[in-house]
């Protein structure tokens, strides 16, 4: 009996280091992988932070080339460059509001909730 005892708490001793050893490479993986995801985020941001830049600049050069030119061919196609800027403006802002909905994360993840408890019982 004590012999089989002392196997089921062998056996308890290494599970519980299994499952140590996992949690500590799951915490791993989600490190690594929220890093990927602010550096994704931060490189989204300065690309179109830099395109509304261009843009604004295009779009100024385009009014101002319109609306300086009296032939109405130059009057059109700086009208039909505002129009195009403005749409890369629209795709830009919604890149944006997609990249910050899908790389917020929430307050706490479930399995970040469910590791805690683990560790402190092994």
């Amino acid at each position: 009996m004590d012999n089989e005892l002392r196997e089921l708490i062998d056996a308890v001793k290494e599970l519980s280091k299994e499952i140590r050893e996992m949690a500590t490479s799951t915490t791993a993986g989600l490190t690594a992988l929220t890093q990927a995801v602010s550096d994704l985020t931060a490189a989204v941001t300065t690309e179109t932070a830099d395109v509304a830049s261009a843009a604004a600049a295009i779009s100024s050069l385009a009014s101002q080339i319109g609306s300086s030119s009296e032939d109405p061919q130059v009057q059109a196609l700086a009208a039909q460059i505002e129009t195009q800027v403005a749409a890369i403006n629209t795709a830009n802002t919604n890149l944006a509001a997609a990249v910050s909905a899908a790389t917020t994360p929430p307050a706490t993840s479930a399995s970040a909730q469910a590791v805690k408890p683990l560790n402190k019982a092994i």
